[in-house]
């Protein structure tokens, strides 16, 4: 039993280590339903200002779960774009 006195409460120490798992690869997290019905996701990192300018979303929604994955490839597409002209690495040309 617990220090807090239920059985169900494991009792666990400041000492135990977290449990973790690697980090999914991509820039995407993964899409849920939000409670308005509508699909979302976000970008696994935040955005800089610059990004944002580019035309790059942090977050993006659609109505179903099809139309949400154009929405992603749309704005891979723009990812893309911006990487090929250098600015991903900070340079701004």
């Amino acid at each position: 039993m617990g220090t807090s006195g239920n059985a169900d409460v494991p009792d666990i120490s400041h000492e135990d280590p977290l449990h973790s798992k690697p980090e999914s690869e991509g820039r995407w997290d993964e899409p849920y339903l939000s409670k308005w019905g509508m699909w979302a996701v976000c970008t696994r990192r935040p955005l800089t200002a610059e990004q944002v300018h580019a035309g790059l979303a942090s977050i993006v929604t659609a109505e179903t779960l099809p139309r949400l994955r154009e929405r992603m490839a749309d704005q891979d597409k723009t990812w893309e774009k911006y990487e090929a002209e250098g600015r991903s690495n900070g340079n701004t040309r």
